[in-house]
């Protein structure tokens, strides 16, 4: 069913203030929903996600297609696999933020990081070697050493 959410609250503790886990011990968010249909009017309605996952993100005013369930004195929910709107449009987004140019700092001026693996394996060796050199550096200070002789020898 295709419903808008009127109230919607997320806790990763419960009343006691243990955090929520699943059965693999990962931890986990308590999502509760009100929804806009008159049959669950006054009712929450709780679905357990992932810390950080896509039902913890939903907010109050978006629609979105759930299964309900009675389980005992509580009614769950879960997301149906067909996406959403919303589902959608967040993809889109995540998307576009890998595919948009890529920002570092190399001296106070941004610059785009490269985009072909070469590129990136060239940037990634050149800091390794940066980093072999201020660990030769240290090691030559530790030993009462000028640490800006020879860093290459080492």
């Amino acid at each position: 069913m295709i419903t808008k959410i009127v109230n919607i609250s997320s806790k990763e503790q419960d009343k006691d203030g243990n955090s929520y886990m699943n059965k693999q011990r990962f931890p986990q968010a308590r999502v509760s929903i009100q929804i806009d249909n008159p049959a669950y009017e006054d009712k929450w309605l709780s679905y357990f996600d992932s810390v950080g996952g896509f039902v913890t993100k939903w907010a109050r005013g978006e629609e979105h297609d759930i299964e309900i369930k009675e389980n005992g004195q509580y009614l769950n929910f879960k997301p149906l696999k067909q996406a959403s709107q919303a589902m959608v449009d967040s993809l889109k987004k995540s998307a576009g933020q890998y595919n948009a140019p890529v920002i570092r700092v190399n001296e106070g001026l941004p610059q785009p990081l490269p985009h072909n693996e070469a590129e990136v394996m060239k940037k990634i060796d050149e800091i390794l070697v940066g980093q072999k050199k201020i660990l030769q550096a240290l090691e030559r200070i530790e030993y009462n050493e000028n640490p800006l002789i020879n860093l290459d020898e080492k």
